[in-house]
């Protein structure tokens, strides 16, 4: 069965995106097929895999400019890590807002999408866009898991203290059709600056958080913190690689960033999301 997971907080910078790419990527690292979808309309995803043979986009599934023209899997297309696939997205599906909200069942527009098309993956994961919108709300109604990045900082925490009304709103949402799923599967500590005071500080505050959903027992944490590094910046910038087609510019992930061992700041960067994936994979 395929499990959907929606990358997601209101809060933006807080390394989202990062964690959607980096999990999706050492999910299929871990031999499971992934699908990637772009649902932001500053497509960093998208430009990051800078797929060179598009038939389409996230756009065109939802009818931002009219009826729908084209279907999620007309869309899909190979990125180029084994097992990763990616829905990708363009500028234009800022627009989704307003046609989502125009639709009385506009929330549960990707919920039925992924639920009806059975698609042959083991993962879908949500790379969503900052602020609450329809297109989050949607996002959320689908999604059978949330994984929330939570910046080590005072606008961090605040981040993650509104996503909750945010989540019961999408719950209330998902009962009207009996099936009330969405659950925390992570929270991931990000910008992580190993031995500052600061950052051990907040890591340890919420560590301690109390949480409704969690009475008595700790946060779902992710096994390590993601650690703040410039690789991940370096890794964003697009090169030119060979391919069978001809040269193709992109950017990369992480796992192809060089690394000086474990315990660099690259290393331990691959290190945390691959850790990552095994807990997400682990049920």
């Amino acid at each position: 069965m395929t499990r959907i997971i929606a990358v997601a907080l209101q809060k933006g910078g807080v390394g989202k995106t990062t964690t959607a790419q980096h999990l999706a990527h050492a999910l299929a690292m871990r031999d499971k097929n992934v699908l990637l979808v772009d649902l932001d309309a500053q497509s960093s995803t998208t430009q990051r895999y800078n797929p060179d043979d598009l038939h389409g986009t996230m756009s065109e599934v939802l009818g931002v400019d009219g009826p729908p023209t084209k279907s999620l899997r007309d869309i899909v297309v190979p990125t180029y890590q084994k097992n990763l696939f990616l829905a990708p997205a363009d500028e234009s599906l800022a627009k989704s807002d307003v046609r989502l909200g125009s639709d009385q069942g506009g929330a549960f527009t990707l919920d039925i999408m992924f639920r009806e098309q059975k698609l042959p993956f083991d993962y879908v994961v949500l790379d969503t866009a900052p602020g609450r919108s329809n297109l989050l709300m949607a996002a959320l109604v689908a999604a059978d898991e949330i994984i929330v990045p939570v910046q080590l900082s005072p606008m961090g925490f605040e981040g993650f203290a509104a996503i909750d009304e945010t989540i019961m709103e999408a719950r209330r949402l998902q009962s009207i059709r009996g099936d009330v799923r969405l659950r925390y599967r992570a929270i991931v500590p990000t910008f992580y600056s190993r031995g500052e005071i600061v950052s051990d500080g907040f890591l340890e505050a919420l560590k301690e958080s109390d949480h409704p959903d969690y009475e008595g027992q700790p946060l779902p944490l992710a096994p390590l913190p993601i650690p703040e590094t410039t690789a991940f910046e370096r890794a964003s910038a697009p090169l030119m690689f060979d391919t069978e087609s001809g040269p193709v510019q992109r950017a990369r992930t992480i796992f192809e960033m060089p690394s000086e061992g474990p315990e660099s700041p690259t290393g331990r960067g691959q290190e945390a999301y691959l850790r990552l994936a095994e807990f997400v994979d682990a049920i």
